[in-house]
């Protein structure tokens, strides 16, 4: 730890959900390499490469976004009005056209740095790649390592299908539009690839 880079956070206000959150106490926080180093009143370190002042700044722990959809980040703005049972005939992959590896890394990436900016360090994305293409799970996974955000990853895959699962679809969708209603990889879509190998393969 003594040759990582070394980063001075000077006077902020250090959030501790035990102790006084109305107003929490000023301190320094001494961040070595990826690890905090020290915490306390009036630190120095000659060595540190930074030097942040943090006054009238609060300091706390980064946030967790425990639900997030990364092949939803280009549709904002596009479908927010609609009901949940007709949203997901429009805005879910498999109803969509595979992207291309250069769109997953630029999502990812616009993903990823909009959750750092808002003080987001992990995501669990839960991500739909339909057909399925290892070639972009690599991709998502590298934009991620990329970018410096923790990620709890997984490909989305549902037991049941869409129709049994999606309120109003089998009862108010003509039956011979069955075929093309899916809310997920659901277990119709994924019969034919070797979905079971392919998670083998990243645990």
């Amino acid at each position: 730890m003594a040759n990582a880079s070394r980063t001075l956070i000077r006077k902020a206000r250090l959030y501790d959900h035990d102790g006084d959150t109305d107003q929490p106490a000023v301190c320094d926080v001494l961040i070595a390499g990826n690890r905090v180093a020290r915490i306390g009143a009036d630190l120095s370190d000659e060595t540190a490469s930074i030097t942040i002042d943090a006054r009238d700044k609060m300091l706390i722990p980064g946030f967790v976004n425990a639900h997030y959809h990364s092949h939803d980040v280009l549709l904002r703005g596009c479908f927010e009005n609609l009901p949940t049972e007709i949203w997901f005939m429009y805005a879910l992959p498999p109803v969509y056209p595979q992207r291309s590896a250069a769109e997953v890394r630029a999502r990812t990436t616009l993903a990823a740095a909009e959750a750092i900016r808002n003080g987001i360090t992990t995501v669990q994305d839960m991500l739909t790649i339909l057909p399925f293409d290892s070639e972009l799970l690599d991709v998502a996974l590298e934009a991620y390592d990329a970018a410096g955000l923790r990620v709890v990853f997984a490909q989305q895959i549902a037991d049941l299908r869409a129709l049994d699962r999606v309120p109003y679809w089998r009862e108010c969708v003509p039956e011979n539009y069955h075929h093309l209603l899916a809310a997920a990889a659901d277990s119709d879509a994924v019969a034919s690839h070797p979905v079971d190998v392919v998670i083998e393969e990243y645990l």
